[in-house]
């Protein structure tokens, strides 16, 4: 009995590592999206026209569903 609430607590928190390590990874990447004529990540949403590259910031919506998105899956 002792040995199998063991092992559920190992894998529940070999889970939380990845998970960890997972969103830690997401959040350090440069650019999340990259299409041919744009790209987006955590701090800019950016246009390739034909005057050359503008970008904009990103709201603030975005970086508070990471936030929430964050603690929700870390904790």
């Amino acid at each position: 009995m002792l040995a199998n609430m063991l092992l559920i607590l190992l894998g529940v928190l070999v889970l939380h590592i990845i998970i960890l390590v997972l969103l830690f990874v997401s959040t350090a990447a440069n650019a999340w999206t990259v299409g041919s004529t744009s790209s987006s990540d955590l701090w800019y949403n950016c246009l390739n026209k034909n005057a050359g590259y503008h970008c904009q910031p990103a709201s603030n919506d975005e970086r508070r569903a990471l936030r929430v998105r964050f603690y929700v899956f870390g904790c």
